[in-house]
């Protein structure tokens, strides 16, 4: 499909600075010229994204899962939900999940090669491990120390339909940069799947609708065994003719000429009717393999009329030219390329989907300081950067995202309101407005655990404004219980969960029993009809990381109680020395003293 921007404009209702910028965000290198055609993945994505009739939601990332990678030698699949806490011990894990998806979802979104020529070593692309916020360093590292097998792959469901198998290398031990050797991307909505092995040096297509494509090779083997047939029995008559004994001479070197001729051709449609049986029954076993069957093989190549196009999209396009020339090792299927492009054009722009809906915040957990100003010259201090972020959007009193900080201020107990100064562009002051509502008070004389509930409103209502009218990220919390009394922990799953209606998804790294205890309360508040409604609806979602055994979800029950139970020193913990202290007072009465 070549159609040009004007056209497209008009076809979607939209502006043409929309479909720009659009277009910018996945990545299409698209100029400001409405006479400017533009292929059929970039159209597809534009039809999806605000077509009327064929609009998807795209919910960004759904699952991570990872082998030989830190702690687990085999980490099984984490799916996400609305709000996906992840609990347990210390060093048991939980971070190593975190860190897996960000160097998924940063690398993918950034894929690039290893250098800017063709050769295949040049083309292999590159797997960072030493992106901002991750801090593993090296290969060496993020490598799991009991695995025999030198490498890391990643399994992760980028949307409802897309799942990325990635296999890494290393370069070096020591080296923070890696080399992706294996990519594959399977699309359920097209039914295909696309592989890159830049170890082997080749593309490949596969079928994974679960049935083979084998109606034209079944027509066609109809077609001959009737054809085998009408030989078969000219061949019956032919043989009648010559044993017949009143057969003039010449007749009888006619039908044994015709004969041979027919048992030439018998012959040959045997050997063809073989052929095409065996590759019906290989394909209807291969569509039932976990690769699925394979439609197109090719030798690796990139597509070059966007170099700094995402090079997994590269390597896609470079397929499809190889397609539409015809270059490829097996030409059993010339009459379907065609389909084979569509489709690739298909993942292509669903592919570019996925990653613009897997965007993920990270607000990691930081120190709170007793600061009267923050300097903008303090790189290193968190609340620093989540302040002039904040001030950067211009909020003011009365805007949703500002009433957001002063309502749960209210709340908590912290005050009425807030303001903060900029001062000179050098510094930040930031003042509370105390219960009065006359007095303020640097936020310097707040306790701890005030500062950093204070700072997390401020980067959860820049996040709110940034993200105001578009497509919402994955926004991770790591620990942010810190400093906090258990009533505030609690009250941060009624904040993450009021975040959540507004379309973010949250995944939270805690510590906190008080936070779990109280999405136990708000799953039981939602009144499921039964397990089934529960299990199909429930937007929270708990998972438990035990320090020498494998991460388990914790399945809830209509009542809000755990199908599964923890381990041992999470909701037993405080039980446990409260019963001490019980059988204490039992077997030791105090005397009363008269």
């Amino acid at each position: 499909m070549a159609i040009k921007l004007i056209k497209a404009c008009k076809e979607l209702n939209i502006s043409m600075k929309t479909l720009l910028d659009f277009c910018s965000t996945m990545g299409y290198n698209v100029p400001a010229d409405p006479n400017f055609r533009i292929d059929d993945d970039v159209y597809l994505s534009l039809a999806k994204e605000f077509g009327i009739t064929t609009k998807v939601e795209q919910r960004g990332i759904q699952s991570i899962g990872a082998d030989n990678f830190r702690k687990f030698e085999k980490l099984a699949p984490i799916h996400l939900n609305g709000i996906t806490y992840i609990v347990g011990g210390n060093n048991a894990g939980k971070s190593t999940v975190v860190k897996a998806l960000r160097l998924v979802v940063e690398n993918l979104r950034t894929l690039a090669s290893m250098g800017s020529e063709y050769s295949l070593e040049d083309i292999r692309p590159k797997f960072r491990l030493d992106i901002d916020g991750v801090n593993i360093g090296t290969f060496e590292k993020a490598h799991n120390r009991n695995s025999a097998t030198q490498s890391i792959s990643f399994r992760a469901d980028l949307s409802d339909t897309i799942t990325a198998t990635i296999i890494v290398e290393p370069i070096s031990p020591v080296s923070p940069v890696a080399t992706l050797s294996f990519l594959r991307l399977e699309d359920k909505a097209v039914n295909c799947a696309f592989e890159a092995d830049a170890k082997e040096g080749e593309m490949r297509l596969y079928n994974i609708g679960g049935t083979a494509s084998t109606e034209d090779s079944e027509a066609r083997l109809s077609a001959l065994r009737s054809n085998l047939s009408s030989i078969n029995l000219e061949l019956s008559i032919c043989q009648a003719q010559i044993n017949m004994p009143l057969i003039a001479a010449a007749k009888r070197m006619e039908m044994v000429d015709k004969t041979t001729r027919l048992k030439a051709e018998q012959e040959k449609l045997e050997k063809v009717i073989k052929s095409v049986e065996a590759d019906i029954k290989q394909r209807q076993q291969s569509a039932g393999s976990p690769t699925g069957e394979l439609l197109f093989e090719t030798d690796l190549s990139i597509n070059n009329e966007n170099p700094d196009d995402n090079l997994l999209v590269r390597y896609m396009k470079g397929m499809r030219v190889q397609l539409r020339t015809q270059n490829t090792k097996s030409q059993s299927q010339k009459s379907k390329n065609p389909v084979y492009e569509q489709n690739i054009g298909k993942m292509i722009a669903n592919y570019r989907l996925a990653l613009a809906a897997s965007s993920i915040e990270y607000i990691g957990a930081h120190a709170a300081t007793q600061k009267t100003i923050f300097s903008l010259d303090d790189h290193n201090d968190e609340t620093v950067a989540i302040i002039h972020e904040w001030y950067q959007q211009h909020m003011h009193s009365g805007e949703e995202e500002y009433d957001f900080v002063t309502r749960w201020m209210s709340k908590l107990g912290i005050g009425v309101g807030f303001e903060i100064k900029n001062l000179y562009g050098e510094a930040y002051a930031v003042d509370i407005k105390e219960h009065d509502g006359k007095g303020l008070s640097s936020m310097s004389e707040l306790g701890m655990g005030a500062i950093q509930m204070m700072t997390l409103l401020l980067h959860i209502s820049s996040l709110l404004r940034k993200y105001k009218g578009g497509r919402k990220p994955l926004v991770i919390f790591e620990e942010p219980e810190q400093n906090m009394h258990p009533n505030w922990q609690s009250h941060l799953a009624e904040i993450f969960e009021e975040v959540r209606q507004k379309g973010f998804r949250i995944m939270v790294e805690t510590h906190s029993e008080y936070m779990i205890r109280k999405s136990q309360v708000q799953v039981a508040a939602m009144k499921y009809a039964d397990q089934d409604d529960l299990n199909d609806n429930c937007p929270i979602a708990t998972y438990y990381f035990p320090a020498d055994e494998e991460p388990y979800k914790m399945e809830y029950r209509t009542t809000g109680g755990f199908t599964k139970p923890f381990g041992e020193g999470f909701f037993d913990e405080a039980a446990k020395w409260d019963m001490a202290i019980i059988q204490n007072e039992v077997s030791n009465p105090v005397k009363r003293v008269r």
